[in-house]
């Protein structure tokens, strides 16, 4: 079973933050999608609280392909809306324990305000996937926006979260501010549970193609958001998710009283008894 698999299975409900279940097997699938079509380059997230997101990217990510988080971790003052509470001690023991080491992680610990996009490019070159989590204030929302669209691929995609939820409404007014600015690259193609997925006009159609073709999740509908096409997929939309499907089919093998029994013995280990 691939770490990632693992992962998903077991331990993306351990670590404490926000992120829904499907989701993940969502991002997931976009990571897959992309290897598949030959895009590769750095994954990172702007504002990784304990790592819950942050590991499943830096299990999609290749060997040589390298991954940064910027968060003001125990620097909370920075920390203006509240919005999550960074741990750079528990993100490193959370890396250890489910991606094995810490190695090929880079930790820009500042406000992501001051981080320049030389500051990124420099640790891994241009990036394919990344997360945008950090200050939910407008300014925040904009500028992690706007460093993000400096250093992508242009096939590259961004998770923008909390767009939609009404305890942080100026995150779409931040949004909003980019994604109405003509020199911006980035828009919308995909709507997940609390995510926003964003791709550059030239690949909307792409992604909505393979996701469609190439992965098991199927959108609920597709409508229209700042005059792109957008799939909407939501939990119930999902048939069935990666892991879901990764784990009925071992549960269906030879090795399935086993993989039940090592299940159980690890949940004793974890906690859960």
């Amino acid at each position: 079973m691939r770490q990632l698999d693992r992962y998903l299975l077991f331990g993306v409900r351990r670590i404490d933050g926000w992120l829904h279940p499907d989701t993940a097997e969502f991002i997931a699938a976009i990571s897959d999608v992309q290897h598949r079509a030959g895009h590769h380059g750095a994954v990172g997230e702007i504002g990784v609280h304990h790592g819950k997101l942050f590991i499943l990217l830096r299990l999609a990510a290749d060997s040589d392909e390298q991954a940064f988080v910027i968060d003001v971790f125990e620097n909370q003052v920075l920390n203006v809306d509240g919005s999550g509470h960074g741990d750079q001690k528990i993100l490193q023991d959370n890396l250890i324990r489910w991606c094995g080491s810490t190695a090929g992680v880079s930790i820009i610990a500042k406000s992501s305000l001051i981080v320049a996009p030389a500051d990124i490019i420099s640790i891994g070159g241009k990036v394919r996937l990344a997360s945008i989590d950090g200050g939910h204030t407008a300014e925040c929302a904009y500028s992690d926006l706007k460093l993000i669209d400096a250093v992508m691929h242009d096939y590259g995609i961004i998770a923008l979260d909390d767009y939609f939820n009404e305890d942080w409404p100026d995150v779409s007014t931040g949004a909003a501010r980019y994604l109405l600015e003509s020199d911006t690259r980035f828009r919308p193609f995909a709507v997940a549970p609390n995510k926003l997925f964003l791709a550059t006009e030239e690949f909307n159609d792409f992604y909505r193609a393979k996701l469609a073709s190439e992965t098991p999740f199927k959108a609920a509908k597709t409508s229209e958001m700042f005059g792109m096409k957008v799939d909407v997929f939501r939990g119930a939309h999902v048939a069935p998710p990666v892991g879901t499907f990764v784990l009925q089919t071992l549960r269906a093998s030879a090795i399935g009283p086993y993989l039940l029994a090592a299940k159980g013995l690890l949940n004793q280990r974890l906690g859960r008894g």
